[in-house]
């Protein structure tokens, strides 16, 4: 009796022990397992959004290449063109339409508008927006004045006209031809989250674009239009 009570004694202890250890250790497999989980969720999450911007386009030099780029790399930019170069360059508009690009209005001759009279800024605007509905389809919500040339009257025009004013916090300056490497290094180095890009339909704006968009995302940023931007808490 006391041989067979010392082996159930044992044998419940045995038991005991097995049943606490495996509870801790399946314990200890769940935690990491929530843990890794959470890791790579955060890390596949963009927490950054910048907008690239192109002014003064289109144009049959640059803007074709600059958009295949984009289309590439799945990259929707925004594109404040020139009233009087919609009609001469239809078939890029519609394919920036057609690849989900966002279109502003960048003027119809590009003059400084606040230099003109009030019913010239509202022409300069309501041209190019008639241009851009005729051969699009599209109504327009963003302006951006060339040279950001500006006043309050400007302003409330374009407010007049449901528009509402875009300008940028990064000029690499690329439209003076600097050379690919330092229109790159100017945009990484200001770059943060929020940032709005200007850019030209340039030859070297083309050239720096698929290094400048791989760079962008390697630091975590995710490239959105200018709409999508100012939709962002």
């Amino acid at each position: 009796m006391k041989r067979a009570g010392l082996l159930l004694y044992l044998g419940v202890l045995l038991f005991t022990l097995t049943l606490s250890f495996s509870l801790t250790s399946f314990a200890a497999d769940d935690r990491d397992r929530d843990s890794v989980v959470d890791v790579n969720r955060d890390a596949s999450k963009p927490t950054k959004k910048i907008a690239l911007t192109f002014d003064d386009g289109p144009n049959r030099e640059a803007t074709p290449r600059i958009l295949k780029i984009l289309e590439k790399y799945d990259v929707k930019a925004t594109f404040f063109v020139v009233g009087w170069r919609v009609y001469n360059f239809r078939d890029l508009i519609l394919n920036m339409v057609q690849n989900g690009h966002e279109i502003g209005n960048h003027s119809y001759d590009h003059p400084y508008l606040n230099k003109l009279k009030d019913d010239e800024i509202k022409k300069q605007l309501q041209m190019t927006n008639t241009a851009i509905e005729k051969v699009a389809g599209i109504k327009v919500t963003l302006y951006r004045p060339p040279y950001a040339s500006y006043d309050d009257r400007v302003l409330s025009i374009g407010s007049d006209l449901s528009m509402e004013l875009a300008l940028w916090t990064i000029n690499p300056e690329d439209w003076r031809s600097p050379g690919k490497e330092i229109i790159i290094s100017r945009i990484l180095r200001d770059a943060q989250d929020g940032s709005i890009v200007l850019l030209h339909d340039k030859t070297q704006t083309a050239e720096a674009l698929p290094t400048l968009i791989e760079s962008l995302k390697e630091q975590g940023f995710e490239l959105v239009t200018v709409s999508e931007l100012l939709k962002t808490p």
